[in-house]
C-alpha cells in the first residue's frame, strides 16, 4: 500500500485489499472502490 498522501490510481479505479469477515482468521482478497449514491460515497466491495 501507498504510504504517502498522494493518490496514485484515478477515481473510480479499484484498489486490491483483504477483508477480514470475523468469521475466519484468514482475509479473503476483495477488490475495493468507493461509489457516488444519493446519500454520498458508498464502500464497494
Amino acid at each position: 500500500m501507498n504510504s504517502s498522501h498522494q493518490s496514485t490510481s484515478a477515481p473510480g479505479d479499484l484498489l486490491r485489499g483483504r477483508w477480514f469477515d470475523g468469521r475466519s482468521s484468514q482475509a479473503r482478497p476483495v477488490l475495493v472502490g468507493l461509489r457516488a449514491t444519493a446519500r454520498g460515497p458508498s464502500l464497494h466491495l
